[in-house]
């Protein structure tokens, strides 16, 4: 569902594709033990609940892919100097990170974006820093943003930081569709990996979403699917 990458993306991108297939294999292994976890904890709590189904089922409302273009776009140029690339602070991602949330819960139907999940982005520490990065206005972290990157391509020190590209998908409490079983969830983020460089640990993944903590699955804010889990009924 997500927009093609260029053929240019695939040609740089081609020579780690081997190794990271691996990894990726890794990652969702992980991620199959912990919904393995939470599909138990789910029976024990409610005997019958989770059944097996032979055939895909029709979702009880759409799934549609966000158009716009991202709300934060960390490849955009500065007004400061068309060399350098506008920067934010932490504390405005988070709260991004909040609006998307709240953007995505409001919706009647199943809101999917595009996302970047980047290491060693180089955060402002304050939110009148220069863009221009020096040692006393940066911090180097994880960040997560929503949305396609229009630039991605051009960004060649972004794009040989380990990365995630894909699509995310906010699910509300309820009873999915997941592999050919119904298994009630609580809300959490389903991320759907279609690139990656190097590996990115759950528990880095897991802190960017921490300003959402008291809203989310306690323990596992996302879970990583090879599709997007069919809901079947809100609880």
């Amino acid at each position: 569902m997500i927009d093609e990458i260029d053929e240019e993306d695939d040609k740089d991108l081609s020579s780690f594709l081997e190794e990271d297939d691996k990894d990726l294999s890794s990652f969702l292994e992980e991620d199959e033990v912990d919904n393995k976890k939470l599909k138990k904890k789910s029976v024990d709590l409610k005997k019958g609940l989770s059944k097996k189904t032979t055939s895909k089922p029709k979702p009880i409302c759409a799934y549609k892919q966000e158009k716009r273009k991202a709300r934060v776009d960390i490849t955009k140029s500065s007004k400061e100097d068309h060399r350098a690339r506008q920067r934010y602070t932490k504390k405005e991602l988070d709260d991004y990170i909040e609006k998307e949330y709240k953007y995505m819960k409001s919706k009647p139907y199943m809101v999917i974006h595009q996302f970047t999940i980047m290491e060693q982005y180089p955060f402002k520490k304050k939110k009148s820093d220069s863009d221009i990065i020096t040692e006393d206005n940066t911090d180097y972290d994880y960040a997560l943003v929503f949305g396609k990157q229009l630039k991605w391509k051009s960004q060649l020190d972004f794009k040989h930081n380990a990365h995630l590209l894909g699509e995310i998908m906010f699910m509300r409490r309820g009873v999915y569709w997941i592999e050919g079983e119904e298994i009630e969830m609580e809300p959490h983020f389903a991320l759907v990996v279609n690139k990656k460089r190097k590996r990115i640990k759950p528990k880095r993944i897991r802190d960017l979403f921490s300003t959402l903590k008291q809203r989310l699955r306690s323990g596992k804010p996302f879970g990583i699917y090879s599709e997007f889990p069919i809901i079947l009924k809100r609880t």
